[in-house]
């Protein structure tokens, strides 16, 4: 027997060993006596017994493995709260196998992320908020508010109570708006603060101390890749402008006409304050010190959730204005924003345009104003804005891509007295999956998609940064000190270009973070053509801008469908075989999903 049970350990041997390190004696004890146990019942043709004892032995195991995973999982949240540094430490990762083994329950996740925000966010909230409203005052040129007394009113700065971090309540996980590479989160946060502003009457500035502003908000958790779900950063947005709470004194309301007066002082106040991190605007805010590539990229440029087609149609009955009329339209979906001019300067005039343009969450929203351009002064008309997640996310059928509104004309009421607005939003979600652009492309057969230019496929890349090879460096130093030479980057792919900014070199390295979106109607997996890249140097030569073509590079789709790391880039011809440096780069691919229902009623 002893002999038995000897080999049998020897068979399993690496199994226990695995467990052992990974700290779980009892499981070790589990399959010791378990596995031997059903193994010696088979061999006296006990099978019933046998087969039996081995379903307790595995059912045991599973049990105790659920125990100890949720333990640890309590064990790392709770450490992370106790931590004061807001950054995750190291011996606080985990690689992305046990991640997922330790966090598969729903509930184990909801817990983990409720606790991030919870508890890691606000102890330094402030300071981030902070900064990026100071970063975004320094741009402000409409900072001033005339009121109907002729009192001018110029706002200063909002200043966030660092003695009270912003508190949060009611987080809930938003299930249907959440994807493999992130979750959402919907919470509700009150901020506290002081308002300073000045008249000109005055040597000194006001101060409304102890203001605070309240409103729903969304967050946006985006694991760092190798280490999810452990969050390496998330996007922090309001959905609305949020409602402040102060008492205003007596002698402060007599700056004011009336109560219409001070309520629109009152509005300005709240842009000023919120304007800048107010949906679809963000702040992104990173958790770890890692600034890899992969972390850059998921807080910078997230991959793209599903692209839609807006179609403009047509406008009616608007309200009529002087005899200078001049409807002009403005689309904005997150941060695609275009100007619509119609074919006809009407009261009920013709758009007619369309754009595909990419969204991020279902969230984001779709604003179009209307407004009367003058030479004295433009005159609104009205406006609509509606959330993406309430045309074509809501309503669903028994297929998750069968959304019932999508794909179908909406008259939108403009909010004013009269006038509408006629437009069409189709929607198709994307996918990693190489066989959705097949089923796609089989999908468009028999359908006139050319006027559409209907694309299949999404290319996102982005450019992080270059950087020269050592021997190339050390003999171009002097010469780019004499000419001033700044870089830039020429995409290509299906006669489709995209061009990044000019940048400077910053100890040797030039840094874009950059982004860009290539629409094609081909499936780069099945064609030969490659995405290139061309770096340019761009030279001031009195006053003139001269660019030459420097070095290229191909990245060629033959993996999968996210490329991370540096392209070689290579001198041209005639010193073709000589490496000039290496382009940080990520591109992303991924297909569109279309089924015929919703390509019906597009086409």
């Amino acid at each position: 027997m002893i002999n038995f049970v000897k080999q049998e350990l020897r068979s399993y041997l690496p199994y226990l060993l695995y467990l052992f390190n990974k700290g779980e004696p009892v499981a070790c004890l589990i399959v010791i006596v378990g596995v031997t146990a059903s193994v010696a019942l088979l061999r006296q043709e006990h099978s019933t017994l046998g087969f039996t004892f081995f379903a307790a032995t595995v059912c045991t195991l599973i049990y105790w493995k659920k125990r100890c995973d949720r333990l640890l999982t309590k064990r790392i949240v709770d450490r992370l709260m106790q931590q004061k540094n807001p950054f995750l430490s190291e011996e606080l990762m985990l690689d992305a196998q046990e991640a997922r083994n330790i966090l598969l329950g729903q509930v184990i996740r909801s817990n983990w992320h409720k606790n991030v925000i919870q508890y890691l966010w606000p102890n330094y909230l402030s300071n981030l908020m902070q900064q990026e409203m100071d970063r975004v005052y320094k741009s402000y040129t409409h900072d001033k508010y005339k009121t109907n007394l002729d009192k001018v009113i110029t706002f200063n700065r909002f200043e966030i109570n660092q003695d009270f971090a912003p508190s949060i309540s009611d987080i809930t996980i938003v299930e249907d708006a959440t994807r493999k590479d992130e979750i959402v989160i919907s919470a509700y946060v009150k901020f506290y603060g002081n308002i300073r502003f000045s008249l000109a009457t005055l040597t000194r500035p006001l101060i409304l101390r102890d203001v605070y502003f309240r409103e729903e908000a969304r967050i946006i958790l985006r694991p760092l890749q190798s280490n999810s779900p452990f969050v390496g950063g998330f996007a922090f947005s309001l959905c609305d402008k949020p409602v402040m709470d102060y008492n205003f004194d007596a002698e402060f309301k007599r700056l004011f006409k009336d109560d219409e007066d001070f309520f629109t002082f009152q509005d300005f106040l709240v842009s000023r304050v919120s304007g800048n991190f107010v949906a679809p605007q963000k702040i992104y805010i990173k958790f770890s010190e890692d600034d890899s590539l992969e972390t850059t990229q998921k807080l910078n440029f997230p991959i793209p959730l599903a692209v839609v087609y807006v179609q403009v149609l047509e406008a009616e009955n608007l309200t009529k204005t002087s005899t200078d009329y001049n409807p002009i339209g403005y689309l904005q979906i997150g941060n695609f924003r275009v100007k619509c001019d119609p074919k006809n300067k009407v009261h009920s005039p013709l758009f007619d345009k369309a754009y595909w343009t990419v969204v991020h969450d279902c969230y984001e929203q779709c604003d179009f104003e209307i407004i009367s351009r003058s030479h004295k002064s433009d005159l609104a008309l009205g406006n609509i804005k509606f959330t993406l997640k309430n045309i074509a996310f809501d309503v669903r059928g028994k297929s998750e891509q069968d959304f019932n509104f999508n794909g179908r004309d909406f008259w939108f009421p403009l909010g004013v007295s009269q006038g509408m607005v006629h437009m069409k939003l189709t929607l198709f979600l994307l996918s990693e999956n190489m066989d959705v652009c097949r089923k796609t492309q089989e999908h468009l057969r028999g359908y006139d998609t050319d006027k559409y230019k209907f694309p299949v496929a999404l290319i996102s890349v982005f450019i992080k940064d270059f950087e020269k090879s050592s021997k190339d460096k050390q003999r171009r130093t002097v010469a780019e000190q004499k000419e001033n030479v700044r870089f830039k980057v020429w995409i290509r792919f299906d006669e489709k270009d995209h061009y990044s900014t000019a940048v400077d070199a910053v100890k040797g390295l030039y840094v874009w973070d950059q982004g860009f979106h290539i629409f094609t109607s081909l499936n780069p997996f099945d064609t030969k053509k490659d995405l290139r890249f061309t770096l340019c140097e761009s030279v001031r030569v009195n006053h003139m801008e001269e660019v030459v073509e420097v070095a290229v590079g191909k990245l060629v789709f033959n993996a999968g469908s996210l490329f991370t790391g540096h392209l070689t880039l290579w001198k041209p011809p005639p010193n073709a075989n000589a490496e000039f440096g290496r382009l940080g780069i990520v591109v992303a691919t991924r297909f569109v999903e279309a089924n015929t229902a919703i390509i019906g009623r597009l086409c």
